[in-house]
């Protein structure tokens, strides 16, 4: 009985020793590599997470500069197109007016509005004859202008025509000009200023601007307008 005991209980050899030493050494080993692993597994994702970062970062800023630029370039685009627009805008309405005081100016009852509004200075002024120098465009009235000068007490008239669109009236030393270019320039930009304050159904010239426009032509040469004299040269010889 004591010797089954005794064998029970004798101690392991010298190799099962080693055996376990060595096996425990590998197991420790295994998790100091295991643990080495886990930790340069972590350093390398958080190394990638920040280099992620950097990358994103990086890319938003270059986006919103590319949008900064973007945007600085599409409000240029529409600051120039505004500016184009209103520019042409702003000729077609100058257009406008001279088109308007155009008609205005080439109406025929304008010149006989100036003729009656300048009879009293005509009549009794001595033996001079009147000259009168008028665009081409109204030769064909010729006949017409006449009679109505004669109707008006002018006997002697002496009536030319030349290429310009431009009224001349001279009788003795008095010289009285309508150039209806230069007064087209003159008025349009006041016409285009006062638009903006007229109700939309008086923005045309009706008859009683036409006749303040008459009254201003007739008075020009006794509100301190210098004569204009016209050489030969302007004046064609056709009759």
């Amino acid at each position: 009985m004591l010797e089954s005991i005794r064998t029970l209980v004798d101690a392991p050899t010298t190799d099962a020793l080693l055996l376990r030493h060595e096996e425990r050494t590998a197991a420790r080993n295994r998790r100091l590599l295991m643990q080495q692993a886990r930790e340069r597994a972590k350093a390398c994702i958080a190394q990638a997470e920040q280099e992620a970062d950097i990358v994103r970062a990086e890319a938003f800023q270059d986006g919103y500069s590319q949008g900064v630029l973007q945007a600085a370039a599409d409000v240029s685009g529409l600051l120039l197109q505004s500016r184009l627009m209103a520019s042409a805008l702003q000729a077609q309405l100058a257009q406008a007016a001279r088109s308007l005081l155009g008609d205005l100016l080439m109406d025929e009852r304008l010149l006989d509005a100036l003729l009656q509004r300048w009879q009293d200075r005509w009549v009794g002024q001595g033996q001079e004859p009147l000259q009168i120098v008028m665009p081409l465009r109204c030769k064909a009235g010729k006949v017409a202008l006449q009679s109505k000068l004669k109707d008006l007490g002018v006997e002697r008239v002496d009536i030319r025509f030349h290429a310009q669109e431009r009224y001349l009236f001279r009788l003795a030393d008095q010289v009285v000009e309508f150039d209806i270019d230069a007064t087209q320039e003159h008025l349009s930009p006041r016409l285009i200023a006062q638009l903006k304050q007229l109700p939309v159904h008086v923005r045309q010239l009706d008859d009683a601007s036409k006749n303040l426009f008459v009254n201003w032509a007739a008075d020009l040469n006794t509100e301190g307008y210098s004569a204009f004299r016209v050489s030969e040269s302007d004046i064609s010889d056709e009759h």
